[in-house]
């Protein structure tokens, strides 16, 4: 920790107990303790299991993980006006069994039971932050309901947690003892460590700096035809929940992967870097805006002992957007590579300290970002297998951002889906979004040397930087109107 000698804070394993929140998990306490009702951070995974789980084995995998991994017996009370996070000595999270053996609707109930489940509300501040259940007798086989609060995990953490729980679990059906890796470091270590480095003037000038870079910019975006306008059209209702969402799929299969990871070797990027350059300019057309933030997510884990502790490693943070005008679909990769290195220097500045320097601070919603692109590159692993978390993930009709784009890159080719809060972008919006975005990917790759901004569109009106939110919201109106004589 600080000792006032000019030293950075030292990350040391420190006797479990109470400790602040991190800075990522504040945000997310408050936005809880807001919409207590909200499932928008519930991380709900269902795995079907052709085979039939072993229910003894199983409780005693949960119980080891729950043992293992402080942040999965940790409640979050409020202490003198403040939320803290208290790690119980001890903790049992029941594995709810239920026998569907004979029921004729035994798959679709387990479905239904488990979504119903999934969107409970979790009490973060008397019950720990994961909840397990198990159907059996399904005639394919059984279904496992994973469910945790985002407060307690990241991405990283579900391929970590689903590693340990089937090591440990086919070594109890074994008779063996399990062989798992120490965890050195917990998360109320890091959590404490972190609030040390925040406090020191260095942290502070780097978040003056950051602000500095984006101010200016405009923190609120809206895309071509919002919900005042879907509703004009007779397309929905302004009653819509806050965080009511739905998702749209889409997939780049594996020879139009390829094409995005060779186009991102010559560009020297990844191809994360190449597909939000493309999302980037999708957002461009239709917000009519040159210059804008948009929300990407920073995995924080500044010490290699952590690789190994469950936790949420993530850091929300605005990317600065300027589309120079007459720029090439290569220097527009090379603008973006240029801005995410600068990012990349400020990967601790958090989104709140941000809102709070440029007087944008809103502890219950996104004041700087409602737009988002996000990747995925760590999929859990069961049995050896590969599992991407999208095709595991179970749907809470509910959205964090207002839209959001997350694309897993799986091996052989790109899934993702686009994620949009119902209250603000109905669906013809949200598809039109999601195809300006998978058809402009299509033609930078074709053609890398064209301006970006002069690229059609097939089956879409050209959307130059003049006249694109004008074009958008005509096409919006001609395809939700109601029809004459309807």
């Amino acid at each position: 920790m600080s000792t006032g000698t000019g030293r950075p804070p030292t990350l040391e394993r420190r006797e479990t107990g109470e400790a602040p929140l991190s800075s990522a998990q504040e945000g997310l306490w408050f936005i809880h303790r807001a919409q207590p009702g909200s499932t928008a951070y519930h991380v709900p995974l269902v795995l079907p299991c052709p085979e039939p789980l072993d229910l003894p084995a199983l409780r005693r995998a949960v119980d080891t993980l729950v043992h293992r991994h402080d942040i999965l017996r940790t409640r979050f009370p409020v202490r003198d006006g403040a939320p803290v996070q208290v790690v119980d000595a001890s903790t049992t999270v029941t594995v709810a069994a239920t026998d569907l053996s004979g029921a004729p609707d035994a798959t679709e109930r387990a479905h239904r039971e488990a979504r119903e489940r999934a969107a409970e509300p979790f009490l973060l501040d008397r019950e720990p932050p994961l909840r397990v259940a198990l159907w059996q007798g399904l005639p394919d086989g059984d279904l496992l309901l994973v469910c945790l609060h985002h407060i307690a995990v990241d991405g990283w953490s579900l391929a970590l947690l689903f590693d340990e729980l089937w090591s440990v679990y086919d070594a109890v059906l074994t008779g063996s003892e399990p062989e798992l890796p120490e965890v050195e470091l917990q998360y109320t270590d890091f959590a404490r460590w972190e609030r040390a480095v925040h406090a020191t003037p260095e942290h502070r000038e780097r978040v003056a700096a950051r602000a500095e870079r984006l101010r200016g910019l405009p923190t609120r975006l809206r895309l071509g035809a919002p919900t005042a306008l879907r509703d004009q059209a007779g397309g929905g209702s302004a009653e819509d929940p806050g965080d009511a969402g739905e998702e749209l799929g889409f997939e780049l299969d594996a020879e139009l992967a390829d094409r995005v990871r060779r186009r991102a070797r010559e560009a020297r990027i990844t191809p994360y870097l190449l597909l939000l350059t493309v999302f980037q300019e999708t957002v461009r057309r239709w917000s009519g805006e040159q210059r804008f933030l948009l929300g990407t997510i920073l995995v924080n884990r500044p010490d290699p002992r952590l690789d190994r502790t469950a936790g949420f490693f993530v850091n929300t943070v605005p990317l600065r957007c300027d589309n120079r005008p007459g720029r090439t679909v290569t220097e527009a990769w090379g603008d973006m590579r240029a801005e995410f290195r600068d990012l990349l220097r400020h990967a601790d500045v958090t989104l709140g300290q941000l809102a709070t320097a440029l007087g944008a601070a809103d502890r219950t919603g996104s004041p700087l970002v409602q737009v988002g692109f996000v990747m995925l590159n760590t999929p859990p692993r069961m049995g050896g297998r590969e599992l991407p978390v999208s095709s595991l993930a179970l749907p809470t009709q509910a959205a964090a951002l207002d839209l959001t784009v997350v694309v897993e890159d799986s091996g052989g080719r790109f899934t993702g889906t686009l994620g949009h809060a119902t209250a603000h972008y109905d669906r013809a919006t949200a598809e039109g979004v999601r195809d300006t975005f998978l058809g402009l990917l299509g033609a930078a790759l074709d053609a890398p040397d064209a301006v970006l901004a002069r690229l059609r569109v097939p089956g879409a009106r050209p959307a130059g930087p003049a006249r694109p939110p004008i074009d958008l919201v005509a096409d919006h109106r001609r395809r939700t109107a109601p029809t004459a004589g309807k």
